[in-house]
């Protein structure tokens, strides 16, 4: 497809108030997510501080390596990371889209179901609750639910944002940040089925879960993020267009 097909739309919302409203969401979605970043980050210290002097802080069992692990991992990645790129996702729809978002008030659900998530799951966790050894996902089951309640209203969201579009093309951003939270969706509820993960195949829906969660969901959210920033800030159109849906797809096989 030829280069020019790219200057596609990165266009202001539809009213002063649209964009006001995405601005709004976006930047609450940045502030909770950096809240959380700060918060992960000094569990994260002081996991690694417990691993030299085990007994700082005390012997109290909600202060102990075991519990404080799972928390630093899971908020890191589920309380400060993926609200951070849904809100991007969000941001990027529209505004590359040249539309307003489909629905404000389902972002907002959106960002309250992710946070209520987190909330229970670092509770849950530190008073001793969680689904076993299994490295992040270690948030009881229910908790899961409601963080997949979460991104199937981000994904909803995104696509009917989408599907409003004023041009024909799919911005490329869309392609990553749409495919990425449908994937997630499908990682999320792999690892909640119960009944084949034992012996062995609990083995083999971990190693796709830990692999994926990082590889399909942070990977893609993260490329359709460069994909709009780097045109805006060098003012250029991506070089190609196809090489971008060659990689999409190429992600995705390794996906599958």
């Amino acid at each position: 497809m030829a280069t020019e097909t790219l200057t596609v739309v990165l266009q202001p919302a539809q009213s002063t108030k649209d964009d006001e409203d995405l601005t709004r969401i976006f930047s609450i979605y940045t502030i909770r997510s950096t809240v959380w970043l700060v918060f992960a980050t000094a569990v994260g210290v002081l996991v690694a501080l417990k691993l030299v002097f085990p007994e700082m802080l005390g012997t109290s069992s909600a202060l102990s390596f075991g519990r404080l692990r799972p928390i630093h991992t899971n908020d890191t990645f589920y309380a400060w990371a993926s609200p951070a790129l849904i809100g991007l996702a969000l941001y990027i729809s529209a505004k590359s889209s040249g539309t307003r978002l489909y629905s404000i008030k389902l972002a907002w659900v959106t960002l309250a179901l992710l946070n209520l998530a987190a909330i229970l799951g670092t509770v849950a966790l530190d008073l001793g609750f969680n689904d076993g050894a299994q490295e992040y996902r270690e948030w009881l089951w229910w908790i899961r639910v409601i963080l997949a309640a979460g991104l199937v209203s981000a994904a909803w969201n995104m696509i009917a944002t989408v599907a409003r579009r004023e041009g024909k093309d799919i911005y490329l951003s869309n392609w990553y940040t749409i495919g990425g939270t449908l994937w997630t969706i499908i990682i999320v509820v792999v690892a909640l089925i119960p009944w084949y993960q034992k012996g062995l195949g609990q083995v083999g829906v971990q190693g796709y879960y830990m692999h994926n969660a990082v590889g399909m969901w942070f990977t893609p959210l993260s490329l359709g993020v460069f994909y709009y920033a780097l045109p805006k800030v060098m003012n250029r159109p991506i070089y190609s267009y196809s090489l971008g849906i060659f990689a999409f797809w190429t992600n995705l096989l390794s996906f599958w």
